[in-house]
Parts: structure tokens; sequence; C-alpha cells
């Protein structure tokens, strides 16, 4: 529990929720990944991945490689 104090949550609220069917639609990445590409939009913040091929798909999103 403690580690989850270095955390922000953010609620998944109408603006984030059309973003993500936005990206859905034009890309075709669906549910959570979705969720996660529009939350990052919209706080323009950085997704980590190690999957980068995949979210590079949508336009405009900062991506953090995982991989090593």
């Amino acid at each position: 529990e403690k580690i989850l104090t270095l955390f922000k949550i953010i609620d998944l609220d109408q603006k984030i929720a059309k973003h993500a069917g936005k990206i859905s639609r034009d890309t075709g990445i669906f549910g959570f990944d979705a969720i996660v590409a529009a939350t990052a939009l919209e706080l323009d913040a950085q997704v980590a991945t190690s999957n980068t091929k995949h979210f590079s798909k949508i336009k405009n999103l900062k991506l953090y490689s995982l991989k090593k």
C-alpha cells in the first residue's frame, strides 16, 4: 500500500472516455490501452510500455520504452 502513495489516481471522466473512443475508432486499439493512451494525451504524460509498436499508432502520444 505504501507504494501506491507515489501515484496519482486519475478519474476516468467523460473527456477521457470520448478521447478513448476516438482512439479506438481511428487506430483499432481498444479497452484499457485506449483509456491509458487517452489519459496520457489529456494529461500530456508519457506511457511507459514494452510495446511501443502497438502504441505508436496513436498520434502525439509520448512513449517511454521499457525494453532493455
